[in-house]
């Protein structure tokens, strides 16, 4: 017997832009469906800055592209 494939989680990816104002460089991240509570943490590669946040806490304006990926089992 066949069964339909179910969804396990999902892979979000974005495209955030650098969050020096001044800096046009575009952070790629990417995080699952099953952490309640991502953050991304890093440093710019063109601009030096450091950063750590919350994505909820992250403006629209600040997300260049979003892309949701499923991942089954």
């Amino acid at each position: 017997m066949f069964s339909e494939p179910t969804l396990e989680y999902t892979k979000i990816y974005l495209k955030i832009k650098c969050f020096n104002d001044k800096c046009d460089y575009v952070i790629d991240y990417m995080y699952t469906s099953d952490n309640f509570d991502p953050r991304i943490d890093g440093k710019c590669l063109k601009c030096g800055t450091e950063y750590s946040r919350k994505v909820a806490g992250l403006s629209k304006s600040s997300i260049v592209s979003r892309r949701e990926e499923g991942v089954y089992r």
